[in-house]
């Protein structure tokens, strides 16, 4: 018969909750999916130096199962928080792109001399030019949002996870266009100067 876990495998285990949480609703989940092998080891160190005395091998793996689930678990949940967060702030843009939606209607398709816009309150949008060489994300993490701009398209992009200063990394967001009026939660491979 195998013993409970010990308290202090318990509290290791809500820690590392605790901490993959946090991870996440930062927008920063993807150093622990991408890194997950890095984490991995110190994670059964301790599991190992907490259990492996005491209970024996069968006991440490449970344990260390144990204690993974939990920490995934708490990713999960800080995952999901942060993009119901960052879905409120697309509610939050909808006014301005029907504005948008509605000028490019009347205007043949055209967003050339487009009005001021009325802006979300309590979000920062930024705005950027469309080109035909895709979007440049560079600074899409300094602003709730950026909407880029083309002579006849429009983009809004909410960024859920932060970019990696690595190249060739996962970033998601949710995006809409102009031929669309639903938001698409999505990634893009980020890379060194756009993508």
């Amino acid at each position: 018969m195998m013993n409970r876990p010990s308290k202090p495998i318990v509290a290791f285990a809500v820690a590392l909750a605790l901490i993959c949480f946090t991870v996440s609703i930062n927008g920063y989940g993807m150093v622990i999916q991408y890194g997950w092998l890095f984490w991995l080891a110190p994670i059964l160190l301790v599991v190992g130096l907490l259990s492996l005395k005491r209970c024996g091998v069968l006991a440490f793996v449970l344990y260390s199962v144990l204690v993974i689930t939990i920490g995934v678990a708490g990713m999960l949940i800080g995952d999901w928080s942060r993009r119901a967060y960052c879905f409120n702030k697309c509610r939050a843009c909808e006014p301005m792109l029907e504005q948008l939606s509605a000028f490019q209607s009347c205007h043949g398709g055209s967003l050339t001399n487009l009005p001021p816009l009325v802006m979300p309150k309590g979000i920062t949008v930024q705005q950027r030019i469309l080109s035909g060489d895709g979007l440049n994300l560079d600074d899409v993490n300094q602003t709730d949002a950026t909407l880029y701009l083309g002579t006849s398209s429009f983009i809004c992009v909410v960024p859920v996870t932060k970019i990696l200063p690595m190249s060739f990394t996962r970033f998601y967001a949710y995006f809409r266009n102009e031929k669309d009026r639903n938001w698409k939660y999505d990634y893009s491979v980020w890379t060194l100067g756009g993508f």
